[in-house]
């Protein structure tokens, strides 16, 4: 069971907004653009800076491709801009920047408190993995030339303007194994322009070629949240791993090679049938989607801002205060006595009685730890101490 609070509509919001998820899923998720323009507000103006990306260039040492840099028609290779060992060289960068070339910080939210806290409210939203990249683009001109992505994504403008342009062809669900290719993948005709000001959140799904240029008067500024869901054919391959671990009859070899027979290979086409119709069964479909919802929590970020904090190590007593962290709640599942409680980077999993006190503290924003019911006091205090080592409970 996935636990939805009202908080995940808010948490995505930023994004979103005003357009509700239900919405966003049912008429534009792999579907077509959405442009959400914000003339009055800017929603990202806190998430990056101009300045930020100076002070990672003067305090950091980058290698590539942590930074890197991308100029339309002009291939710019890492040496013109890197020592021989893959540094950044911080004045090369900015040369290069003022000729012409965009900036682009890559996997920047592990630099970034600010956008690593915004891919984990779309984590929590969406539960998919979610990375950013930023670009900085000198007026009036253009990164890269066009192209289509093989993961959808967010563009979040958070200073100067920035003109997309949509071309009609289009590719249906591509995978990173279809990355475009000029060669291959036609462009088309201009079919759409689409100009982001300051606040302005661009959605477009994955295989949709486009291409953006910076405004003329003033730089542009950019985040592009990059989301990653689970594709149907992960979801049965998971199904046939979980299949080939209780079916003997996916581990039997094929007693002559398929190609060097002769005859048309209609019983062993027969068997696949079978065992696949065997095993393609709800409590197969869910126990996959249990794991690789496990498998997604895992790999997102433990939060660890506070842990080390004077609050943190404050000794816990019956009368202390506890927050309830409901931010770092990805999901809550119960199967009888047992509660599984899902938290960025990390799965616990709590009994009776304690998976009932969980559960009860999950219902609430803030508790007097010896409020918490059917447990012992030495029980309340290490429960706590638990949920504070994982980042669900704070102390004031």
């Amino acid at each position: 069971m996935f636990q939805h609070d009202s908080s995940v509509e808010q948490s995505v919001g930023g994004v979103l907004a005003p357009v509700s998820l239900e919405d966003f899923f049912a008429d534009y998720w792999e579907q077509k653009p959405l442009h959400i323009g914000r003339e009055s507000a800017n929603p990202f103006e806190h998430l990056i800076s101009i300045e930020d990306i100076e002070l990672l260039l003067s305090t950091h040492q980058i290698n590539f491709p942590t930074v890197q840099l991308s100029h339309a028609g002009n291939a710019i290779a890492p040496e013109e801009y890197t020592d021989e060992n893959g540094r950044i060289v911080s004045n090369r960068i900015i040369e290069r920047y003022y000729a012409g070339s965009t900036i682009v910080v890559s996997f920047a939210h592990r630099l970034n408190a600010n956008l690593m806290a915004l891919c984990r409210k779309i984590e929590k939203s969406l539960m998919m993995r979610c990375q950013t990249n930023v670009y900085l683009s000198p007026a009036g001109n253009q990164g890269f030339n066009p192209h289509f992505d093989t993961h959808d994504v967010f563009i979040l403008q958070v200073s100067g303007r920035k003109t997309f342009n949509f071309y009609s062809s289009v590719t249906r669900f591509p995978i990173s194994a279809n990355r475009f290719n000029r060669d291959v993948h036609a462009i088309g005709e201009k079919t759409e322009e689409i100009q982001l000001g300051a606040g302005d959140t661009l959605y477009i799904p994955r295989g949709f070629v486009h291409d953006a240029v910076a405004d003329n008067e003033e730089p542009s500024l950019h985040v592009t949240v990059g989301v990653y869901p689970v594709l149907l054919h992960t979801l049965v391959e998971e199904v046939m791993q979980i299949a080939q671990e209780s079916d003997p009859r996916l581990r039997r070899a094929i007693s002559q090679p398929l190609w060097l027979q002769n005859e048309h290979p209609t019983n062993t086409i027969r068997l696949i049938k079978e065992v696949i119709q065997d095993q393609l069964t709800e409590s197969a479909f869910t126990e996959a989607l249990e794991r690789l919802r496990d498998e997604f929590v895992l790999d997102t970020t433990m939060d660890c801002q506070g842990a080390l904090s004077a609050s943190a190590t404050t000794e816990l007593i019956a009368d202390s205060v506890l927050i309830i962290n409901h931010g770092s709640v990805l999901n809550v599942h119960s199967e009888g006595a047992q509660l599984t409680l899902h938290s960025f980077g990390q799965i616990t999993e709590f009994k009776e009685p304690l998976s009932s006190a969980v559960h009860w503290l999950l219902q609430r924003d803030k508790v007097v730890l010896r409020d918490i019911p059917d447990l012992e006091l030495e029980q309340q205090l290490a429960l706590a101490q638990r949920l504070r080592l994982i980042g669900i409970v704070g102390v004031p």
